[in-house]
């Protein structure tokens, strides 16, 4: 059964008395639906704010005894004394239940320290349907029937302003409300995980975008691009024949190399007009090298005749090997 949210804290104060012993919180009473390792239950602690204050009624201005192996109530049946281990004199509501501060005795403190006593079993009045009224007492064992905080921990506990600090602070992180539960800080954390851990790309279907962008100009070299010898004589004729500039020859001869089509594209759209802005003469030389590429001399009409050809289609031949096209 799910337990119920838990209740804001809530502290009373049994007694003003104060001794020289050390003095812990220790874990009371679980909140919701409980049963013992007895088979005893199921208790059930939804609104603990009623059972402080009747708790309370009962204490009147005596602290509660914390006693050893619940002694103070086996004591009329077998006749042995009943010490304190410790004196209750205040009580707390917390996230996972009821808390009491305690002021041990010094035998019991020793007890703690060497772990010959861990652990803590309250006695407490229910009604018949098993609703927790009222806390009466507590006693140290090492056979405890209810599932509760160890009280010889290896780890210190933390004050309870240092709980109220860190729930404050998980609650601004993760941009929850200043009342939101301890249940709903962990819920919100597991959604955050489950959302991280869907969002996680399997290996096995992708790469890392470096070695995607080099396998793609791999790519786009080897179905465009050409050698680089092959890239340098190209764009030297382009050079040559006055198409493209020759400060663009290290810019012309690495584009050659992975993409000809674009490098050719621009010597298309802008032939010949660097050269005219940079030496006005080359556009004289142009067109004296297209006319030399469509009239044949004299002695090229000889071979024409010996091999055969048209004069046209000699000139045509011309041209294009002497443009570079």
């Amino acid at each position: 059964m799910a337990a119920p949210s838990a209740p804001s804290r809530t502290s009373i104060a049994l007694c003003t008395e104060a001794t020289g012993a050390a003095e812990t919180w220790i874990h009371l009473l679980p909140l919701g639906t409980f049963s013992g390792r007895d088979g005893r239950g199921p208790y059930r602690l939804g609104d603990a704010a009623p059972v402080l204050r009747q708790t309370q009624l009962m204490a009147g201005s005596r602290a509660m005894v914390v006693d050893y192996e619940h002694q103070t109530d086996l004591a009329p049946k077998n006749g042995q004394p009943a010490p304190a281990a410790g004196w209750i004199d205040a009580l707390q509501t917390r996230a996972n239940g009821i808390w009491g501060r305690v002021k041990w005795t010094e035998t019991a403190s020793a007890f703690l320290a060497k772990r010959e006593y861990r652990y803590l079993s309250p006695v407490f009045h229910h009604t018949t349907d098993g609703t927790v009224t009222c806390l009466l007492r507590a006693a140290l064992t090492n056979h405890p029937n209810l599932e509760l905080t160890a009280l010889a921990r290896a780890e210190t506990p933390m004050d309870p302003t240092e709980v109220d600090a860190l729930l404050n602070n998980l609650r601004t992180l993760l941009g929850l409300a200043a009342d939101a539960t301890a249940a709903d800080i962990l819920a919100k954390v597991g959604d955050l995980t489950a959302s991280a851990h869907a969002s996680q790309p399997d290996p096995s279907q992708f790469v890392p975008i470096g070695v995607l962008e080099n396998a793609v100009a791999e790519v786009n070299r080897l179905n465009c691009g050409i050698s680089r010898q092959a890239a340098e004589d190209h764009v030297s004729r382009q050079i040559g024949h006055g198409n493209l500039p020759p400060a663009l020859r290290t810019w012309g001869v690495a584009l050659c190399t992975v993409n000809k089509p674009a490098f050719d594209a621009f010597v298309e759209r802008t032939r010949g007009a660097f050269n005219r802005i940079v030496d006005p003469k080359a556009t004289g030389r142009q067109i004296a090298a297209q006319h030399r590429a469509t009239h044949l001399s004299e002695e090229e009409r000889v071979i024409c005749e010996r091999m055969g050809v048209t004069a046209e289609d000699y000139a045509k031949a011309r041209a294009f090997t002497e443009t570079g096209a």
